[in-house]
């Protein structure tokens, strides 16, 4: 039989081992299925912080030589990643932080603190925070973490005290011209360390080899200025806000501030109930819950749901999501996405006015309200919803876009190749699909269209390319008249969804007649025999009243239903004459808010 202490050291080594599983466990959860890391790359208003690996690129031979290319090279790789693998940027996250919460126990233990595990899971749970606030500098972690471990072994050479300094020359020098954003922690830790044990001598020698290494690197070898050290060193971000920088900066503040405490805390030496042990061993992954769900951007985390849903075409999640959102969240850019899954799903015709709507969500015509980061979003997205119209011109104008912006945007390259397979370019496309073969993940596709291209007969076989040669009115049109789709529709009256977009439009600008002159095309389109789209219906019917003319409906009837739901209206309507606007739209919102009329008389732009 094991004796009691050794039964005492088995179960104390079981209760570490089942609290760092539990905290481990945790942390990948919550990265995997709730923060979702790829989401990072999407969202309202939110700039990509990173670029994102180009496979074919030799970042070293390419790019000239300054501080901090060797750091942002596996960044801009592991961005590649977090874009397109969910689940291995969670494990990489999940590493990250085992890591920042390994060096900070070791940092602990070196200086006699050896049970200090909630302090240790700070810099875990602080990654994880920033993440759930979706920023996206990954390069900053891992200099900390890199900073952190040069520090923990540097503390631990015993060294005299030139040589300890020469040393601490050579690390620091190392340090700015490799991860610049680690130095300040590492020259940190490395001059309170020496302040801890009242060196001040040795502190402020090491604080002036600490200013001098950036300065010489500069000067010798990267030949930059004082502003552009402290841009590489400092950690700010301007287009992010308080918040962000604040907690990025609590993340760096934290390891100097680990030092000092350890100092100061004495340890204590009581015995502990079981309870107590099982409870103190649960405590990191309490902080990291806790941390994480207290701190989270719920707002930003939701749109960049919509736009993820909306990129990767998934409509019925898109719609789902966007029916939790409150409507002061609900901006130009959901109602777009919203608009397009509408009519993928079917429902653009019905189910329009079940969404808030504005008519320059259609096809985000408002130019100068879209300035700065917002662009990296919007360019995509007019991309998209110009080559599903067929407007095959501005969808290539604005990808082209999208690609300047990003740099390497491989959905891009994939379009702008198709885009000149419709326009029978094959030379130009040939060039987007040569890039594009380079790419792990797009290998396959590019080279089947290469192959493809040695015999351009076969793409009368490919649906997709032959449908938008078919739509495709092949005339270069005004880039400022991006917003009427009917001139699609007039220049191929089967093009079914400028059909749609161009009545939606009337729609959202109270335009009567058009809607009531078009139901003959309706048979053109495909729709059910005798059939009307319900809010077709109900602009048919406001013109009625509001002409005293009737509309053409050809072989097609007004449903009972829609009548009923007018009149309803109408009589309600009338009842609020003596009241003023805002109280006439309370009293009518319960039973019409989803209807054209109550969009007409209260939500229209003019209005």
């Amino acid at each position: 039989m094991p004796s009691k202490s050794k039964l005492k050291i088995t179960q104390s080594d079981l209760l570490n081992r089942l609290s760092a599983g539990l905290f481990v466990s945790v942390i990948f959860l919550i990265s995997w299925l709730w923060i979702k890391p790829t989401l990072v790359f999407f969202g309202q208003g939110q700039i990509i912080c990173t670029d994102i690996y180009t496979p074919w690129k030799n970042i070293f031979a390419q790019t000239p030589f300054y501080p901090g290319l060797c750091i942002d090279w596996p960044a801009s790789v592991l961005s590649y990643i977090f874009f397109h693998f969910n689940f291995a940027a969670a494990i990489i996250i999940t590493a990250l932080a085992i890591a920042l919460y390994t060096i900070a126990g070791k940092i602990a233990k070196s200086l006699g603190r050896e049970n200090l595990k909630l302090l240790s899971s700070v810099p875990a749970a602080l990654l994880i925070i920033q993440y759930a606030r979706y920023y996206h500098w990954i390069e900053e972690p891992l200099s900390t973490l890199l900073a952190a471990t040069a520090f923990y072994y540097y503390n631990k050479t015993k060294l005299k005290l030139k040589t300890k300094f020469t040393l601490f020359f050579i690390s620091t020098t190392l340090i700015y011209i490799t991860i610049p954003k680690g130095l300040l922690v590492f020259a940190l830790l490395c001059t309170i360390i020496e302040l801890t044990q009242k060196n001040f001598r040795n502190s402020l020698i090491l604080l002036l080899i600490a200013v001098l290494s950036p300065w010489l690197c500069n000067l010798l070898i990267f030949k930059t200025d004082i502003i552009e050290t402290c841009q590489r060193v400092l950690i700010f971000h301007p287009g992010q806000g308080f918040a962000c920088n604040i907690i990025t900066n609590i993340s760096i503040a934290y390891w100097p501030i680990l030092i000092i405490l350890c100092k100061i805390i004495k340890p204590i030496k009581t015995s502990i109930s079981k309870l107590k042990k099982i409870f103190t061993a649960a405590l990191p992954t309490i902080l990291v819950i806790a941390a994480v769900f207290a701190s989270a951007d719920y707002t930003t985390r939701n749109k960049k749901l919509v736009d993820y849903y909306s990129y990767h075409q998934n409509w019925n999640k898109l719609l789902a999501k966007v029916e939790t959102l409150s409507e002061k969240n609900y901006d130009i850019l959901i109602c777009h996405d919203v608009n397009r899954a509408l009519y993928h799903k079917g429902q653009l015709t019905s189910n329009m006015f079940d969404y808030p709507q504005h008519y320059e969500s259609l096809l985000l015509n408002n130019k100068d309200g879209f300035t700065g980061g917002i662009l990296w979003l919007v360019y995509p997205k007019l991309g998209d919803i110009y080559y599903e119209l067929a407007d095959i011109n501005q969808a290539e104008h604005y990808t082209s876009e999208a690609l300047e912006l990003f740099g390497y945007y491989p959905h891009g390259l994939k379009q702008l190749a198709l885009i000149n397979i419709i326009k029978q370019q094959y030379s130009t496309a040939k060039v987007y699909l040569n890039a594009l073969s380079k790419d792990p993940l797009y290998r396959k596709w590019a080279k089947k269209y290469l192959d493809k291209l040695n015999s351009p007969q076969l793409f009368k076989l490919d649906k997709n390319i032959m449908e938008k040669r078919n739509l495709w009115a092949g005339k270069d049109q005004d880039l400022a008249n991006r917003y009427a789709p009917q001139n699609l529709f007039v220049a191929n009256p089967e093009n079914k969804m400028a059909f749609e977009y161009m009545m939606a439009f009337c729609l959202l600008t109270g335009q009567h007649t058009p809607i009531a002159n078009s139901i003959k095309y309706l048979d053109k389109l495909d729709y059910p025999k005798g059939y009307i789209p319900k809010i077709y219906e109900q602009a048919i019917l406001f013109y009625t009243q509001m002409t005293g003319q009737k509309a053409n409906l050809a072989t097609r009837k007004i449903s009972a239903e829609s009548l009923k739901t007018f009149q309803r209206f109408s009589q309600k309507a009338s009842a609020t004459s003596n009241m003023t606007t805002q109280q006439a739209s309370e009293s009518l919102s319960d039973d019409f808010k989803n209807t054209y009329y109550y969009y007409y008389h209260f939500l229209r732009p003019e209005k």
